[in-house]
């Protein structure tokens, strides 16, 4: 074998191994040096997320949320779980300034990669929340699902952080409703309004950071009570 193909096998998915003690966060304007700030607010009418991702099913107990990609707040964004029948869902949240609205996906028996699209549109008199497992859904879910409902949505997201393996970390919140995730990702991609406002390169990254690709200035920040405090 060539060192060549050998460092394909090493650079092979997956890249980053997310736990309770390896989160990732983005404030709405980095230091006010991001070109297209991740933040979603009442002007805007599309919000997409798009990831791949590995759950680490040995690690996780039945009803544990477990958030993959998330605006804090009143949470908006993908996580995953099963439950005490040994179901494997997948799941999209949003919410309006009063009530939270979810699709679900039901996934394979523990299925080994999920590659999953979260797309939220703001209609002139509706919203439509849409879930799709490009990758681990299970038999007849393929399609995903589809909720329609009205109001817009919450007020939180202008000034929400986004998270990637918890649902937020601050102190301030619960730890029961921090929803920490086990799994490894290698690809993520956010739009807003049809443009690409974050993309990570998690093959290139520090001891603090991961790479935005989509030079908007959006990198990814590792969470750490030693820099990051309240």
């Amino acid at each position: 074998m060539s060192k060549n193909t050998k460092a394909r096998f090493i650079r092979a998915y997956p890249l980053i191994k997310i736990n309770k003690d390896n989160v990732f966060f983005l404030s709405p304007n980095p230091h006010g040096l991001s070109l297209k700030p991740c933040k979603f607010t009442k002007k805007n009418k599309q919000l997409s997320i798009e990831v791949r991702f590995k759950p680490e099913w040995d690690t996780i107990k039945p009803n544990q949320e477990n958030a993959v990609v998330m605006f804090n707040g009143k949470h908006m964004g993908v996580s995953f779980a099963f439950d005490d029948e040994g179901q494997y869902w997948l799941k999209a949240t949003t919410w309006t300034d009063t009530n939270p609205y979810q699709a679900f996906v039901k996934l394979a028996d523990k299925p080994d990669i999920v590659h999953a699209k979260f797309l939220l549109r703001i209609l002139e008199n509706r919203n439509v929340l849409t879930l799709t497992a490009i990758k681990g859904a299970d038999e007849g879910w393929d399609e995903g699902e589809t909720i329609l409902f009205k109001n817009g949505v919450a007020d939180d997201y202008e000034f929400s952080y986004l998270w990637v393996g918890c649902s937020s970390a601050l102190k301030s919140v619960p730890k029961e409703l921090r929803w920490y995730g086990n799994f490894q990702i290698d690809f993520l991609k956010i739009m807003i309004d049809d443009e690409v406002v974050i993309e990570p390169d998690f093959s290139k990254f520090t001891s603090y950071k991961i790479f935005d690709k989509s030079y908007n200035g959006n990198h990814l920040m590792k969470h750490s009570l030693e820099w990051f405090d309240e």
